[in-house]
């Protein structure tokens, strides 16, 4: 029991009431040290009101157990809209003379409330204390410096315009009735952006501001963030922030200031691309014509008013590793033997994307001294990539996991060369990551054999994190990508770490593909999906005739039925499984034949004679207990193939590059 509540009754009947407010979406990890912090901090005029975002963990049962053993929390829900929704919700929720908003990952220190109260006036509408940062090496830094000092809500709207970092509504008391018809704009295109204008407008209705460094209200612990909001930025987000703080009313010079350092922070130091017709930077470009700016702000004006300036300084600071994160989130594998034009298209691809938080591995598998000389040069013009090179070739297999020991992301993505990503299907499997799952699928596009685009894997719906297994397994041997649909695959690296998919106790020759879907059997992995594509297959010779392909995935299916058997896994059902699939496969194969109009049919039948004469052919079939299809079957689900690809192409249901 803390000092604070032993109080006596007319000492609290004299406080002003405090609401707590703490959003909540998946934070079990930190849940119980935040709450716990907050209980003893907060006396018995205080209220914790903690609101469950749609939390898929166990956060909302430890919110319920606070709220179980002590009076002072009280937990609602809602489903899924993110931070700014919930915190809306508290407010609504809560019944506090004021409000103190709090994230759930983050600590109060003990006497926060004591200097909250210490510090504030009767006329106080927001008091500002200090928010403690602690990095990932335990380095503190502090937000507020300087003499104690009471300011008008203006003055205090001018220090968060034109100063570096104060744009954070944490660790700040505001009276309750500053939120008197407030606006409160919950689009999710704000993301983390909207308190930024929130804080503003709550300064533009404040009268006194309080500025308390001495007052120690919050303690912010880094942690990793959420995948997909640490690679991704949305330009339309910040867009959306400006027309909402111009309706603000603001000076003309502090805007602009305000405006400079917005998009050199959001876009211009992540290197994000964007065309200077943004009517953000229009306005921005109108409002600092003829003021008196700094060199710092110069050097941003130039940039947002030439695309050819930007791209240079952008591209300069990129190879100078000016760009790149000290603790990337996102691991990109390439494997690459020779084919220098592939790997530039897909390094290419990956840097397009604009995500800052990345790293590349790149795998030089004992290419010749020509190519091994421009991945050296790759290596040395961009730092995001780390260049591991082999004197002779080891093979995928083993480059892979050399890769894999190199990487330091918190999730990774193998690319093959020549193939590139879509940001906006990976940004999709990075939220499915971020709700738990180990593995997320996505769809996958290639440039068919036809000459024509189409969709590889696409799965109907967005498959749930806990009802994956089989289902998903299935669902790719049923529509014969069983190996291919792990090509728009992305790892969570701590899982696969402690995975059988990065040990020795599995035979070289099996591939990756195979064992991705070994870890999806095991169903000790949390697996997702979504049709969104995030991965493009370019178009390339398979190596082979149609039967040398055939050849190649017979002995693959021996090869996983072998794998399933070491790791007690051969089930009817399994097997069933992998059968259908590799059948498909099969009459895939035979349908490339059947798409010549005038010897088709009649060389169909010939290959559909030499595949069933291979040995594999049987081998494979007895192995896993299935009937092995008849020639007519073959050739028959073959032209239904085709006729079902033509059609969807022709219908465009199939979409492309």
């Amino acid at each position: 029991m803390t000092e604070t509540l032993a109080l006596h009754t007319d000492d609290l009947a004299n406080l002003e009431f405090i609401s707590v407010i703490v959003p909540v979406h998946n934070s079990e990890k930190w849940l119980r040290r935040c709450l716990s912090s907050i209980a003893e901090a907060c006396d018995a005029n205080c209220e914790v009101v903690v609101v469950d975002d749609g939390s898929t963990d166990s956060s909302l049962t430890i919110a319920r157990e606070f709220e179980d053993e002590d009076p002072r929390f009280i937990v609602v829900e809602q489903t899924n809209h993110g931070v700014a929704e919930a915190r809306r919700y508290g407010l609504e929720s809560s019944s506090g003379d004021s409000v103190i908003f709090f994230d759930s990952d983050d600590v109060m220190p003990l006497h926060a409330i004591n200097d909250l109260r210490r510090v504030s006036t009767a006329d106080s509408d927001i008091v500002v204390g200090n928010i403690s940062w602690i990095d990932a090496q335990g380095k503190k830094t502090l937000s507020v410096t300087g003499e104690a000092r009471t300011i008008s809500g203006t003055e205090y709207a001018h220090c968060v315009m034109t100063g570096a970092n104060d744009f954070y509504i944490i660790g700040k008391k505001f009276r309750r009735s500053l939120f008197d018809d407030c606006f409160w704009d919950t689009n999710p295109v704000y993301a983390g952006l909207f308190q930024r204008a929130l804080l503003l407008a709550l300064a533009c209705k404040a009268g006194n501001v309080v500025i308390a460094p001495s007052a120690h209200t919050y303690i912010h612990v880094a942690r990793p963030w959420s995948l997909s909001a640490l690679i991704q930025l949305r330009p339309e987000g910040i867009e959306r922030l400006w027309q909402t703080v111009t309706t603000l009313p603001l000076p003309k010079d502090d805007l602009a200031i305000w405006g400079l350092d917005l998009l050199y922070a959001t876009l211009l130091n992540r290197g994000i691309p964007f065309e200077s017709d943004l009517p953000v930077a229009a306005e921005i470009r109108a409002l600092c014509r003829n003021m008196h700016l700094s060199d710092h702000h110069k050097k941003v004006l130039e940039l947002i008013s030439s695309k050819r300036k930007r791209t240079t300084w952008s591209r300069n600071n990129l190879r100078e590793g000016l760009l790149t994160v000290a603790a990337p989130h996102m691991s990109f594998v390439v494997i690459a033997h020779n084919g220098v034009k592939r790997v530039h298209r897909t390094l290419n691809s990956i840097f397009n994307t604009g995500f800052r938080n990345i790293e590349i591995i790149l795998v030089d598998d004992g290419s010749n001294t020509t190519a091994s000389i421009e991945f050296n040069s790759m290596s040395v013009l961009y730092p995001r990539i780390k260049l591991i090179k082999n004197q002779e070739r080891k093979g995928a297999h083993t480059a892979r996991k050399q890769a894999l020991a190199a990487v330091t992301g918190l999730a990774v993505m193998f690319v093959d060369p020549g193939d590139t990503v879509v940001p906006v299907g990976i940004l999709e499997a990075l939220n499915l990551i971020d709700t738990g799952a180990d593995i997320a699928f996505m769809g996958t596009s290639y440039s068919s054999w036809t000459g024509l685009f189409g969709q590889d894997f696409d799965p109907t719906v967005n498959v749930p994190v806990h009802d994956v297994h089989r289902t998903t397994f299935d669902n790719f041997a049923a529509i014969g990508s069983a190996t291919r649909a792990v090509h728009g695959a992305i790892i969570r690296t701590d899982h696969m770490i402690k995975s059988h998919m990065a040990g020795d106790d599995l035979e070289i020759k099996i591939d990756f593909k195979t064992l991705m879907l070994l870890e999806v059997l095991t169903e000790k992995a949390k697996v997702a999906a979504t049709a969104i594509v995030g991965y493009r297959r370019m178009a390339r010779n398979s190596g082979g005739s149609p039967l040398d392909l055939c050849r190649r995935q017979l002995c693959l299916g021996l090869d996983n039925v072998g794998s399933f058997r070491n790791k007690h896994m051969a089930t009817g059902g399994r097997f069933n499984a992998l059968s259908y699939g590799i059948t498909v496969s099969l009459t895939h194969a035979l349908s490339r034949i059947l798409v010549n109009p005038i010897t088709g049919k009649r060389k169909a039948r010939k290959a559909v004679s030499a595949i069933m004469a291979m040995p594999e052919y049987t081998q494979f079939y007895s192995a896993v207990g299935s009937p092995q299809p008849t020639a007519e079957t073959l050739l028959s689900r073959a032209a239904d193939y085709l006729d079902v690809h033509r059609a969807r192409i022709t219908s465009g249901a199939i979409t492309g590059y």
